[in-house]
């Protein structure tokens, strides 16, 4: 009966990891006043295809010096893993 009631996904084209990390990032209340909308928690769930880890997804593959002026998206990211 469990089975049955489960809701799909709201977004086609995602991993079952992805969509399990979609949907806990739209439930989280922390992450709704990181984020404007689904939609930009879409298309970070979808950046992180390109990282080849969880360090270079948060860190933008910086290695040492990390820039300022995208300090904000490393908290959005790294709210997002967390």
């Amino acid at each position: 009966m469990a089975y049955n009631t489960k809701k799909p996904s709201k977004c086609d084209g995602l991993s079952q990891s992805e969509d399990l990390l979609f949907k806990a990032a739209t439930t989280s209340t922390v992450n709704s006043f990181a984020f404007e909308n689904e939609k930009e928690i879409l298309k970070k769930v979808m950046d992180g295809r390109k990282a080849s880890s969880t360090y270079d997804f948060i860190n933008e593959s910086y290695k040492i010096a990390k820039p300022a002026f995208n300090k904000k998206e490393r908290l959005k990211r790294t709210l997002l893993v967390a």
